[in-house]
């Protein structure tokens, strides 16, 4: 009988890990693109190219530890530094090495026994790591239930759309870990709660602990956990002696508690604040500053519909999860009520897992990155709901076929909508194609090594790697004062002005602003006295400074030393396809009020559209009658239509009155409507248009990037 139960906890476990791993393995035949497609979106080694920008960031970490031991690309001051992000002056690798080291231990021990690239395994390490973390949910649900109800829960974990889509081979990223070590820190912890052995709650209680620690080396939100065990042992001790009953667990928290101080130590060793315990908030979306807050164009921060939250949670986890949550509440108000099915369940462990859910609902309300959250304490209820379930039908009496088949059936019916389908309806495609590798590959092989990249932020990661050029912005500093430099470059029609923003960026970085915030003390100011400087030469520069702004000549000087530098670095500009989708953002932010911390007023909307002979429609409303040549939008005539099309622009002039244009590209098939003052802008010649310009000019060129350098300044 012993070994019954170990032959059905081994399979159990290899069954979990199966699935996840084997719904993971399909993504890599990127189904939802079509074949003929499918090569455009596959690297060298035909695995798709990395779903997320950031894993080439963890990439190029690995590969500098391997070369040279450290993260970074050189060590200033003690500290490891990253010169390729945020030129000039680059920035302290500050990040969570655990995904690094375990990485490199894995290469070096594939690599001893044959040769496998490093971006090989940094693209298959996700699809091992993700199913563990159903294995653990496993090992913990059936401490209250049986071993179906853990089945379930390590399925409904592995299979889980959010965490699927974020742990697929090429996600390269922390998330694998989010789940895997606060599952690892709950299940010892329960452990040793549940234990009424003193030397095995010691035991648990240290591992616990450990778990932690090695969390805060994983993911930055760390801390997440650490403050819902404190603040639910509170609430705990609180109701405790409220009602004047005995406090267990003093021992097992004590010894967890031990993690802080340790972490601190860490963080003194490792000269880094990664570890870092601050106030338990993620709303990022607030800005205190008053610089525009770059967070608004992040996608997975963005509010989403409750409806598209349940389904990237799965359904069947969400809806089972609830009726867990249900039942567990209803049995501790009835303590006789299901009592021979739900075992261990105790006071202290269901507040933590209330308090737990109660705290995700509210991150899920800031933004749906933090989906990952709640999925362990729901996957635990389900967990507890199917265990009950599965035990009420295998205990009906005078019908054993039924209580031995309806068991059986019912948990083929679970595991099967979300294996089938753990997509949840999620499309999924590269971030990265063919038409950007080979643009980024030109940059290396025919561009100074010391050039500069300006690019959209979310590109800054894949330059570093394939171009092997420092960026001014990345996705680790996507939200600095840069940024908005670089929209206000795009959104503005005096190209001199742009010129300008980007030297000051590529030779001394944020010293322009900072130095005139010494004498201002006003930042609207600041930025207003660059708007009005940049695009000029420097002594029309230096006389704007001295008679306008009533500067000294000697502080004129010292502000032209950062904002006309003479010594810059060479810089390209990089503008892709993708960046007419995102194009309103550089129209937010580069036309941000800072006095009234506001964007402007603006009109910019993107459609695709079909074409017949003589209609022309779009999916924002544009409707171009090519017999007729009458073209509206929400049947307004526009100032202006600007067709493009194989290279070719035509501009011609409809109604003096209106205030907006209609841009059609027909290479892409996309419908543009934009702004009348932004029809001359810079991002409309570059982007839109793609054609050069007095100041602009193509240096390379694919279906979906263009390579611009500048002419003259």
């Amino acid at each position: 009988m012993l070994e019954k139960n170990y032959l059905i906890k081994i399979l159990i476990v290899i069954t979990i890990f199966l699935i996840g791993f084997s719904i993971r393995l399909d993504s890599t035949n990127l189904n939802s693109i079509s074949p003929e497609e499918q090569g455009y979106y596959r690297d060298e080694y035909n695995n798709p190219y990395m779903y997320e920008i950031d894993s080439y960031y963890h990439y190029r970490l690995a590969y500098n530890y391997i070369k040279t031991g450290s993260m970074g690309d050189t060590i200033i001051n003690g500290q490891e530094w990253d010169l390729k992000s945020y030129y000039p002056p680059g920035r302290v690798v500050d990040y969570p090495p655990l995904i690094i080291l375990l990485t490199v231990l894995i290469f070096n021990i594939i690599n001893f026994f044959t040769s496998v690239p490093l971006i090989i395994v940094c693209f298959w390490l996700p699809i091992i790591i993700a199913p563990i973390s159903g294995i653990i949910a496993y090992f913990i649900v059936r401490k209250f239930t049986n071993e179906w109800g853990g089945l379930i829960a390590g399925v409904l974990t592995v299979s889980s759309p959010y965490y699927f889509l974020r742990t697929l081979p090429g996600w390269f990223d922390t998330d694998m870990f989010i789940l895997l070590f606060p599952f690892i820190t709950i299940y010892f912890l329960f452990e040793a709660v549940l234990t009424d052995n003193t030397n095995k709650k010691i035991i648990f209680s240290s591992l616990s602990s450990l778990s932690m620690i090695i969390f805060a080396f994983a993911w930055t939100g760390w801390f997440y956990l650490l403050y819902l065990i404190s603040f639910s042992f509170l609430i705990y001790l609180a109701i405790m002696k409220i009602n004047n009953k005995k406090v267990e667990h003093v021992l097992v928290i004590s010894i967890f508690f031990t993690c802080i101080p340790l972490i601190l130590i860490f963080k003194s060793l490792f000269n880094s604040d990664i570890f870092m315990i601050i106030p338990f908030t993620f709303n990022i979306m607030e800005n205190n500053s008053i610089w525009p807050n770059i967070y608004l164009s992040v996608s997975e921060l963005d509010k989403i519909p409750l409806l598209n939250k349940i389904i990237y949670i799965g359904i069947t986890l969400f809806f089972f999860g609830v009726g867990g949550i249900v039942l567990t509440i209803i049995r501790f108000i009835r303590r006789n009520l299901f009592n021979q099915y739900l075992k261990n369940m105790n006071s202290f462990i269901l507040l933590f897992l209330l308090t737990w859910v109660l705290a995700s609902l509210y991150l899920i309300y800031i933004g749906n990155r933090f989906i990952l959250i709640i999925i362990p304490p729901l996957v635990i209820f389900a967990g507890i709901l199917t265990g009950l379930l599965i035990d009420c039908m295998r205990n009906i009496k005078n019908h054993n076929a039924i209580a031995n088949i309806l068991p059986v059936i019912f948990i083929i019916l679970i595991i099967l909508t979300p294996v089938l389908n753990p997509y949840g309806n999620i499309n999924l495609k590269p971030s990265v194609n063919d038409d950007l590798f080979t643009a980024s590959t030109w940059i290396k092989y025919n561009t100074p090594p010391d050039t500069i990249i300006i690019s959209e932020w979310s590109y800054g990661y894949f330059f570093q790697v394939f171009s092997d050029r420092s960026v001014t912005v990345d996705g680790g500093s996507q939200n600095t004062p840069r940024e908005y430099w670089i929209s206000k470059a795009f959104s503005t029609r005096n190209e001199t002005l742009s010129i300008g923003i980007f030297r000051m960026l590529t030779s001394s970085g944020d010293k322009s602003w900072i130095i005139l915030d010494e004498y201002t003390g006003n930042t609207s100011k600041s930025v207003d006295i660059l708007n009005n400087i940049l695009g000029l030469n420097e002594d029309d520069a230096l006389n704007i400074l001295m008679y306008e702004y009533n500067f000294t000549k000697k502080d004129s000087e010292r502000i032209l030393n950062v904002t006309h530098n003479s010594i810059s670095k060479p810089f390209v500009i990089v503008t892709t396809d993708r960046m007419v989708g995102t194009g309103h953002w550089n129209f937010y932010f580069g036309e941000w009020d800072f006095n009234n911390r506001k964007p402007g007023n603006f009109t910019y909307s993107v459609g695709d559209f079909k074409n017949n002979e003589s209609i022309i429609t779009s999916s924002n409303n544009v409707k171009y009658n090519l017999s007729s040549d009458q073209i509206s939008w929400d049947n307004k005539e526009p100032y202006c239509l600007i067709e493009v099309k194989n290279g070719i622009v035509e501009k011609r002039y409809i109604n003096n009155l209106s205030d907006f244009c209609v841009i059609l590209l027909y290479d892409t098939k996309e419908s543009v409507v934009i702004d009348k003052k932004f029809a001359d802008s810079v991002f409309t010649k570059l982007v839109l248009e793609k054609k050069n310009t007095p100041h602009f000019k193509i240096i390379y060129e694919n279906k979906k990037v263009v390579v611009w350098k500048v002419t003259s300044c």
